[in-house]
């Protein structure tokens, strides 16, 4: 996969305006974890807007089928990574909220009782 993957379609410019580039190297300073609440975040929201463009079509078997499979895979591929057992999406991402705030804790509590050290 290359970074042009990543990068909006240019042919809309004028609607593209917010829309940022994303490489898997910026990427790289995430947790495993956050990369997996940032994916249940945004399957999350797709599948919502997914299942209503579906509902209306009444006939897009084949989105509702995908909204329904990519986040079985998910939830897989984190049961597996975690040794874990989840069985919804809903469940994975209250686990994985907890485990990024507990590691987004940890380093800010070494780094205060640092400063509190170098302060006294």
């Amino acid at each position: 996969m290359s970074n042009t993957s990543y990068k909006p379609n240019n042919q809309e410019a004028s609607n593209n305006v917010n829309i940022g580039q994303f490489t898997p190297e910026q990427q790289q300073h995430e947790t495993p974890d956050q990369l997996y609440l940032h994916l249940c975040d945004f399957m999350m929201e797709g599948i919502e807007t997914m299942t209503k463009t579906a509902n209306k079509k009444k006939k897009d078997i084949k989105l509702l089928n995908s909204a329904n499979e990519a986040p079985a895979c998910l939830v897989e591929l984190a049961n597996k990574a975690h040794d874990k057992n989840f069985s919804d999406l809903e469940q994975m991402q209250a686990y994985m909220k907890e485990q990024v705030t507990s590691q987004k804790k940890e380093p800010g509590n070494e780094s205060s009782e640092e400063e509190e050290e170098d302060g006294n």
